[in-house]
C-alpha cells in the first residue's frame, strides 16, 4: 500500500533508475483494469456465439428385415355335392346328366331326387401367396371309376372367377374328361387380390346300369412357385 505524497523508483535500463509519481501509478492501475474488463468483455461474446473448434462425429443405425415368398394355394369353395338321386327312367331317360358352373345352380336332365343347388357355387381355387403360380389340376378317379356303368361322364371345365387372374391364359375352357394325371390349367396365376381366383365347373353323366351307393371322387389342384 502506498501512502500519499509518496514515489516509487523503477529501472530504466539505461540511467538507473527512474522516479514514478503517485499520479503516474494510478494512470497505470486504471488501463490495467480497463484491459482486463475489456478482455473479460471479449471472453463473454465469444461464449454467447458458440464454442467453436469442437470436432464432431456422426454415426448411423441401420434397420433391415428379409421378408420371404410364400407360395399357397387352397381350396376357397372345395366341395360340390349333388345329392342323392336317380335316373328318371319312368320319363324315358336312359342317363341323369348333372353340372355346375359359375353360380349355385345344379342344371338337371333327365334327373329325379338330386340337389338342384350348391349352396357355396362350383369349386373355387384362389393363389393366397405372395408369388405367380403355374397350377395343375387332377381328380382321384375317372368317369368308370367314379361312376361306371355305360358311358359314364365326369368332367372339368376352367373359368377366371376374376378378370385377369390367369395372366398367361387357361387351359380346358370346354367341358374335358377329369383325368388322374396333373394337367396344367392356368400359367401364372396372380396373387393380387381380388383377381386371384379361379372357378371350376364340375358335370357328371350317370346312366341307368351305374354304381350305386355313395360314390365320391377328389379333385386335387397343385400351385408351383414361377421363379
Amino acid at each position: 500500500m502506498f501512502e500519499r505524497g509518496t514515489s516509487v523508483k523503477a529501472f530504466d535500463g539505461d540511467d538507473g533508475y527512474m522516479e514514478i509519481s503517485d499520479k503516474t501509478l494510478a494512470l497505470l492501475l486504471v488501463a490495467a483494469i480497463v484491459v482486463s474488463i475489456g478482455g473479460t468483455l471479449i471472453s463473454l461474446n465469444n461464449v454467447n456465439q458458440g464454442i467453436t473448434g469442437h470436432v464432431t462425429s456422426n454415426t448411423t443405425g441401420t434397420a433391415s428385415v428379409n421378408v420371404g415368398a410364400v407360395t399357397t394355394l387352397r381350396f376357397d369353395i372345395s366341395s360340390v355335392d349333388f345329392g342323392a338321386g336317380s335316373v328318371n327312367t319312368s320319363g324315358g331317360f336312359n342317363n341323369c346328366t348333372m353340372w355346375i358352373n359359375g353360380t349355385t345352380t345344379i342344371t338337371q336332365t333327365g334327373c329325379t331326387g338330386f340337389n338342384t343347388t350348391n349352396i357355396n357355387g362350383a369349386f373355387v381355387i384362389e393363389n393366397a401367396g405372395t408369388t405367380y403360380l403355374n397350377v395343375t389340376l387332377n381328380a382321384s378317379k375317372n368317369a368308370s371309376t367314379f361312376i361306371g356303368g355305360t358311358s359314364p361322364a365326369f368332367q372339368f371345365v376352367i373359368s377366371n372367377n376374376n378378370t385377369g387372374s390367369c395372366v398367361s391364359g387357361i387351359n380346358y375352357t370346354g367341358w374335358t374328361d377329369a383325368v388322374t394325371s396333373p394337367v396344367n390349367i392356368c400359367t401364372n396365376l396372380t396373387p393380387s387380390k381380388p383377381n386371384s381366383t379361379m372357378l371350376i365347373g364340375v358335370k357328371v353323366r350317370i346312366p341307368q346300369d351305374s354304381s350305386t351307393g355313395s360314390q365320391s371322387a377328389i379333385f386335387t389342384a397343385q400351385g408351383t412357385n414361377i421363379n
